[in-house]
């Protein structure tokens, strides 16, 4: 064990490291610094390639620009801790307090976070290329920009965490909770819906199915019983389960094993509805749902300047809902005669879009999400 004050000991471990890595381990010693306690230390652009810091106190500490790959930091204290720009390539943070640090732009690709407590870490701009950080806390963190493609966020506790501009493509998010996350252009994994305004917050990922703090694989939520959602969150969650086994059979079908839409672009989807000047005619509130979340997605909101989610369209179905190329701002119509559109004013309604320069995108959307 180190001790802080003894500044001369620990330059000297530094050096002798130093020498270790130039030699390729032929010369010198490999930095053992387990359970030190470096405490608002100066370590900005250390080489601690390797290095054995788990259990080390490193609160505080600045650690700015500092080389860590492949070092061991599990059960590290890291809280507060000024890890701008630095190099986590592969390192172990198993179970470490980064709780309040700054990894702003850090490369942390295929870093092993599991069990390590990220809340209100700075993680902006960082590599979280496939990182493995399961069952971390990552709440209330700032993830804008980060590119967490391919990474392991299975369990991840995401709770009000701002991925605004991130890279999830490719990530698993089996069982995440985005309760409250900031999602806006991020780029989310196939298969993997976000459905607000509803009872409670639904995230869909591959055949997990999270409704509030409950995430359970389709399997799962279509076999229990009232007793069983009676003891997840009472009469409240027995009233909404038909609406959410509802949302299951649209997204998932009748399949139990295959999720009823496979993989969805939802970059290429994003695109053509930010190029605007396409209308779709939604026959039931699910494709409103899902039509709603895409361009929420994608930034765009009603022209009242609600978010897309915060306002359901009412009438007679179908919707026509639709985005102008000059403004950006959503818009419907629908009947509200208390009578459904026969076949004819249907065809009359799409074609009077078209004309106006409109093009029907409800075929090419709904189709991209169920993958035909």
């Amino acid at each position: 064990m180190v001790d802080l004050m003894n500044f001369c000991k620990i330059n000297e471990i530094l050096e002798q490291h130093k020498i270790w890595l130039c030699s390729g381990g032929k010369n010198g010693v490999k930095a053992d610094l387990r359970y030190a306690n470096l405490n608002r230390a100066d370590l900005k652009g250390a080489n601690l390639d390797f290095a054995d810091l788990s259990d080390a106190n490193l609160e505080s500490t600045d650690l700015r620009d500092a080389n860590l790959n492949c070092a061991d930091l599990s059960d590290a204290n890291l809280g507060e801790a000024f890890l701008t720009d630095a190099h986590l390539c592969y390192v172990s943070l198993r179970n470490a307090n980064l709780h309040d640090v700054d990894l702003r732009r850090a490369d942390l690709s295929h870093a092993d976070l599991r069990g390590a407590d990220l809340r209100y870490a700075d993680l902006s701009g960082a590599n979280l290329h496939s990182a493995y950080p399961m069952e971390a806390n990552l709440s209330e963190a700032d993830l804008r920009g980060a590119d967490l493609s391919d990474a392991d966020l299975t369990g991840v506790n995401l709770r009000g965490a701002d991925l605004r501009d991130a890279n999830l493509a490719g990530a698993n998010l089996r069982g995440a909770d985005l309760r409250d996350a900031d999602l806006k252009n991020v780029d989310l994994p196939e298969s993997t819906f976000i459905i607000s305004g509803e009872e409670y917050f639904i995230s869909i990922s591959g055949d997990y199915v999270r409704a509030g703090c409950q995430a359970h694989s389709v399997s799962k939520w279509r076999q229990f019983n009232k007793q069983d959602i009676l003891e997840m969150d009472g009469k409240k969650l027995l009233k909404f389960y038909p609406r959410l086994l509802d949302l299951i059979d649209f997204y998932y079908g009748q399949d139990v094993n295959t999720l009823n839409g496979g993989k969805i672009d939802n970059k290429t989807i994003i695109e053509r509805l930010l190029r605007g000047n396409w209308f779709t005619a939604c026959k039931t509130a699910q494709e409103v749902d899902l039509i709603l979340q895409s361009c929420e997605n994608a930034g765009i909101k009603w022209v009242t300047h609600e978010k897309a989610t915060e306002f359901k369209p009412y009438g007679q179905y179908p919707i026509y809902i639709f985005n102008e190329n000059d403004d950006h701002t959503l818009h419907y119509y629908s009947s509200i005669n208390g009578k459904k559109y026969s076949k004819e004013e249907y065809e009359f309604a799409a074609e009077y879009h078209e004309k106006r320069g409109y093009e029907d995108i409800t075929d090419w959307y709904f189709n991209k999400i169920k993958n035909k």
